[in-house]
């Protein structure tokens, strides 16, 4: 649900009549239950605006032990979150995290974390780039 709408919903409920012309976000309770649904829908909005990883394109980053290992993070245009390993001898494993709800996902933290990790392995390579992963 957009900021708009939040904001236009809970605007809506502010300005309702609850008795004698009162509305009810002049009520003690409604002012309480309209300020606790500012507060939500502006967290929500937060996570909206997060920043996130980029979309079909893979974040990359070779591991601090070996030459050539390297771990590659790919958010498809779903939102779902891919993670290979590659190993030092070229072998690759990976694993897939969807998006909850419609996405079929169960593992939301770990989704953003994976993002979070995947921000995080862009900046390291804009202070390192030495070390961005990309195979030569």
């Amino acid at each position: 649900m957009s900021q708009f709408f939040n904001h236009y919903l809970i605007d809506d409920a502010a300005e309702m009549l609850v008795s004698e012309g009162l509305k009810f976000s002049d009520t003690e309770a409604g002012y309480t239950v309209i300020e606790m649904a500012k507060a939500y829908a502006k967290m929500e909005q937060a996570k909206i605006d997060a920043p996130r990883m980029p979309i079909n394109e893979f974040v990359s980053r070779k591991e601090d032990m070996s030459p050539d290992g390297l771990l590659r993070l790919f958010r498809q245009e779903d939102g779902d979150i891919c993670v290979v390993i590659v190993t030092q001898s070229g072998e690759m494993v990976s694993v897939e995290f969807c998006v909850p709800g419609i996405g079929g996902g169960r593992s939301g933290h770990t989704l953003n974390a994976l993002n979070n990790l995947a921000l995080a392995m862009m900046e390291d390579n804009k202070e390192f780039p030495g070390r961005n992963g990309e195979r030569r």
